[in-house]
Parts: C-alpha cells; sequence; structure tokens
C-alpha cells in the first residue's frame, strides 16, 4: 500500500482508483466528482455524513460577533461562519495512530508495509459513528 506523506491531491486519488478498480480515468474522474457532489449536497442541506471506517463530517454555525481592528482599534462586527469538522471513528483513529507510531521507519525516513485499517473483527467498532 502506498503512503501518502504529503498529502493525497485530487489528481493521485482519481489514478488510484483508476488503477484499483480498473477503470477509465474518466470514470474514476465521475465516481470521485460524484462522491464530493453527493457529500456537499448533505453537508449544505445541514445534515451530516457518516462514513463507517472513517468518520463523520458535519456542520456547525458560529454567531456574529463583536470585534476590533488590531491597527486601528476601530470596533467591527465579525460575520457569522459555517464551520466544516470532521470527527475520526475508533477504526481510523487506531488505524491513524498505529501506522504513525509503528509504521514509520524514522531512520530511513520511508513507511514500512502495515495494514492501513483494523477491520472490526479485532475489537474495534465505529461506536462514534452512526
Amino acid at each position: 500500500m502506498k503512503r501518502y506523506t504529503s498529502g493525497l491531491t485530487r489528481s493521485e486519488l482519481i489514478q488510484t482508483l483508476r488503477r484499483r478498480l480498473s477503470v477509465s480515468g474518466r470514470d474514476a474522474s465521475d465516481i470521485i466528482e460524484t462522491f464530493i457532489e453527493i457529500i456537499s449536497d448533505a453537508l449544505q442541506a445541514g445534515g451530516s455524513v457518516s462514513i463507517s471506517g472513517l468518520g463523520k463530517f458535519k456542520t456547525s454555525q458560529t454567531p456574529a460577533r463583536p470585534g476590533r481592528n488590531p491597527k486601528t482599534g476601530e470596533p467591527f462586527v465579525v460575520p457569522a461562519k459555517t464551520r466544516l469538522s470532521f470527527g475520526m471513528s475508533k477504526t481510523f483513529r487506531s488505524a491513524l495512530e498505529r501506522s504513525r507510531s509503528e509504521g514509520f521507519d524514522q531512520t530511513a525516513g520511508t513507511w514500512t508495509e502495515t495494514e492501513a485499517f483494523p477491520s472490526d473483527a479485532e475489537g474495534e467498532n465505529d461506536d462514534d459513528v452512526l
């Protein structure tokens, strides 16, 4: 399994999906676009998105509040915002912690081969993911 130490871009995700599912680049791109669109629609409607084994995306509203320009001292209103948060499932958190502590060879600066996501059969479950 390839480890992405500097992040995973959309194009890398599409290429990985293309290789693993043996589909065309266009089909892989359509899958990713549709997936993002479905999640975006659910979040924009005020819902949350739970993906078992990964976690839960949800939005929350931050109300407007008074602020002050640090340069001039002039008061102004900081506008209300919609914030996006993500809570990891226990399964994903466990895999991430294990890969950080056991999977990275500090001397070589490379990832060793470890199982990316432990199965629920190991006693883990996703109690925090609906």
